[in-house]
């Protein structure tokens, strides 16, 4: 199998270094996965497929991590937008979208009553905190040990140019541990205006968890005894588990629940939805940004939503994910290699059993992105509405040269 040559977007990658720290911002630089082996740009993408800088084509398994659920450049969310943009889209006051895109949220989700719009999931996580605090007087927010919430200050797991004390009123526990979280509350009765949890544990370079069956139940009615706001960050798994929200899946009922990502297809919005108990002090809160408005992004969630369901897109990721799973153990298995295949179908990770410092995933997704295969090894995996079973079937040949290749150096 010929290996991709990636001259042109290391040559590219060289010249963004000279001009923009890092090369390029946040977890896409290949200096993230594995430097030399995956490609630093892509040039076009569509469907489940994408192209780099040296004309090299990938299946895309992080769909622009997370943010593509039905595939790159839908055409009936193109369309959408296309139609939407001939209109209007940067607004000096919203447009009739705006009211149409919260109504089908509140119609869709049963947690629902109102909605806020942002662009990133920072935004409307930082959003939720402060509800929270707004609604109970109180300061401290819990959160589960190494989460992640977004970049800003008060979550930030990188607090460089960041005081201590921006995080001062945050407390961590366990993720699943209700005896835990008891202890916790015992701790800071009284102090503690909200919990902020994931339908799953979804933190990078560690199998994903999914919750224990009684595991919201139990934080649901710890929020109810001491007056907590109980805050849901579906950012990452909303609308791959199911078309109401993750909270659905899981058995969670947050009083407030935040998205993003996925519900535009790859265009830039998320928004928090609360219960009507939190009307009144989210009409206090003051929320906005020169973007948070845009129309284009609200009419491709709009039409993205009527899409996951006419195709039931989330049945469809689920058996393909499944695929995926299961051809990917046997393929193991067959060369001896201990696997840890964790999360939901449409949102796996993959490591290694025996692979503490993580060399040997590294090895085994750089081998596959040269080969056409863009999987990461550091952060879990997405999959979405326009793969299909021959690009899984392509994916697992590719997978068993490298499961192949990683025995051989590693396992000798």
């Amino acid at each position: 199998m010929k290996l991709y040559d990636l001259s042109k977007s290391y040559q590219l990658f060289e010249r963004s270094e000279r001009v923009i720290p890092n090369g390029i911002q946040g977890p896409r630089t290949p200096r993230f996965a594995a430097f030399g082996s995956y490609p630093a740009f892509f040039v076009r993408n569509r469907g489940a497929r994408a192209w780099d800088v040296d004309g090299n084509e990938y299946i895309d398994f992080m769909c622009s991590f997370g943010a593509v659920v039905l595939g790159y450049q839908d055409p009936a969310v193109e369309k959408a937008v296309a139609a939407q943009a001939a209109l209007c889209n940067s607004v000096s006051i919203p447009s009739p979208v705006m009211v149409e895109l919260a109504e089908r949220l509140i119609g869709l989700i049963p947690q629902a009553d109102w909605v806020i719009y942002g662009k990133n999931g920072s935004d409307v996580t930082t959003y939720a905190t402060q509800l929270a605090r707004v609604a109970t007087g109180r300061s401290e927010i819990i959160t589960a040990k190494n989460a992640y919430h977004g970049f800003h200050a008060w979550c930030s797991h990188h607090a460089q140019g960041f005081p201590p004390e921006y995080q001062a009123h945050v407390l961590e526990v366990e993720y699943n541990d209700l005896a835990a979280l008891e202890q916790l509350v015992a701790e800071y009765r009284g102090r503690i205006a909200g919990i902020m949890l994931c339908p799953i544990r979804h933190d990078a370079m560690r199998d994903l968890e999914i919750p224990k069956p009684e595991y919201f139940a139990g934080v649901r009615k710890i929020c109810d005894r001491e007056g907590m706001v109980f805050m849901l960050d579906d950012i990452r798994c909303g609308f791959r588990m199911h078309l109401q929200g993750s909270a659905m899946a899981v058995g969670a009922d947050p009083d407030v629940v935040c998205f993003g990502k996925a519900m535009g297809n790859g265009h830039p919005i998320a928004i928090a939805a609360g219960k009507q108990s939190l009307r009144e002090p989210a009409n206090k809160i003051y929320f906005s940004g020169t973007h948070f408005l845009a129309a284009g992004p609200m009419a491709a969630s709009l039409a993205c939503l009527h899409e996951l369901e006419a195709r039931d897109a989330i049945a469809h990721m689920n058996a393909i994910g499944a695929m995926l799973k299961a051809g990917m153990e046997e393929r193991a298995k067959a060369e001896g290699l201990s696997l840890r295949y964790s999360g939901p179908p449409a949102i796996p990770y993959m490591l290694f059993g025996d692979d503490p410092g993580l060399a040997n995933i590294r090895y085994f997704c750089g081998e596959a992105a040269r080969r056409g295969i863009y999987i990461h090894p550091h952060h879990n995996w997405f999959l979405s509405a326009a793969h299909t079973e021959a690009d899984i079937k392509q994916t697992l040949d590719v997978a068993e040269e490298c499961f192949k290749l990683t025995r051989q150096k590693f396992a000798g």
